[in-house]
């Protein structure tokens, strides 16, 4: 997934009681995932203004740049902002890859590092700085009672990111004698058409296709070539993939053709509450949701969490970690997913997932 970066770092004003916070924001503006960017960072901008609105002392700047979901990038990038910067914090929207490599550079900085959406199970593996509210092992276990309950054979298609290997991985691990076609395809892939024909071509060996995407822009092409070999229709009703079949972009991509796709996703309507229903109506007011509105939810309840523990005089990696650190099972948070709570290993317990028919009405 792609990824948003948030650092920050404070200085008293000589002449002034206010103290100045600025937050470094890397989004996704260009290509393939720029509505992601758009998206997220609007959620910032709002909650940002508001805050303004309601601490004065607190100068609060928004520092925005675009960004690659590059592990590679993400080093450099992690080690100019704690090294140069001096940042507190670093909020990590996304790609996996990006947040295992500066969440290793982090926990060895001792610098706080929050994930709203970075979903691979090792995340949890990297230290006590690395918190995150998404994590792929919970939904791989709702996707593997799904198939375990209907098939005995299944297709599995995974695209080579960290993120698509994580889930894929989860997966073989508990149903591996249940997968009789695997393959493993680049999100620059040009050809899937090839791939579609080679599952035509094997289609009775199994009952299903599990399709384990990262992008929409590798979701679109790939449906659609499974129309060109009539396996949407042979497999109606039996094509399952993670998150990527909700997003506007892929419905504005391939219209009726999503009608019948099933996917894990998190259970928006789970997790909906006072306080998100009413942060959603705030914000259509203004913007139209490009991706997915539990997208938003997360990195709104991210950009809080930091807001609030900055409201309340904390300016340091070690104070903002002692303030997330008091939510537990004991004393959790009632946030906009409802109450949640952070495990020993920095993962937060309280999103609940779901499997979804996708319908066109």
């Amino acid at each position: 997934m792609p990824f948003l970066l948030v650092g920050w770092c404070t200085m008293n004003k000589s002449m002034s009681d206010t103290q100045s916070v600025k937050i470094w924001v890397l989004a996704p503006l260009s290509w393939p995932m720029a509505v992601h960017g758009e998206d997220m960072v609007r959620v910032f901008e709002e909650s940002v203004r508001s805050f303004r609105q309601n601490n004065a002392t607190l100068d609060v700047e928004l520092i925005i740049e675009n960004s690659k979901c590059s592990a590679k990038d993400a080093v450099a990038a992690t080690q100019k902002l704690i090294t140069v910067d001096n940042v507190e914090v670093i909020i990590w929207w996304g790609c996996s890859s990006e947040v295992l490599a500066a969440g290793k550079i982090a926990q060895e900085h001792w610098v706080l590092l929050i994930s709203p959406v970075a979903s691979a199970p090792q995340i949890s593996q990297l230290g006590e700085y690395v918190y995150r509210f998404w994590n792929d092992a919970d939904g791989a276990e709702v996707l593997w009672s799904y198939l375990n309950q209907r098939y005995t054979q299944v297709a599995l298609l995974t695209e080579n990111t960290d993120y698509a290997r994580s889930l894929s991985q989860k997966l073989d691990d508990v149903y591996d004698w249940y997968i009789t076609h695997k393959t493993i395809y680049n999100s620059d892939e040009k050809d899937f058409w090839l791939i579609a024909q080679q599952l035509a071509e094997q289609k009775a060996q199994f009952e299903a296709v599990v399709l384990l995407t990262q992008w929409e822009a590798t979701a679109i092409p790939l449906v659609k070539s499974f129309d060109e070999q009539w396996l949407l229709d042979y497999f109606a009703g039996d094509i399952i993939g993670a998150y990527a079949f909700s997003t506007q972009a892929f419905w504005d991509g391939v219209g009726d053709l999503s009608d019948g796709l099933v996917e894990v996703q998190l259970d928006a309507w789970a997790l909906k509450t006072s306080l998100w229903e009413d942060y959603l109506d705030l914000f259509e007011e203004e913007f139209w949701i490009q991706t997915i509105d539990f997208l938003l939810l997360l990195e709104k309840e991210t950009v809080m969490l930091v807001l609030d523990a900055i409201a309340k005089g904390n300016t340091t990696t070690q104070q903002i970690k002692s303030y997330v650190d008091t939510i537990t099972k004991r004393t959790p948070r009632k946030g906009y997913f409802g109450s949640y709570y952070f495990d020993d290993e920095g993962d937060a317990i309280g999103l609940q997932y779901k499997m979804a028919t996708i319908r066109n009405e």
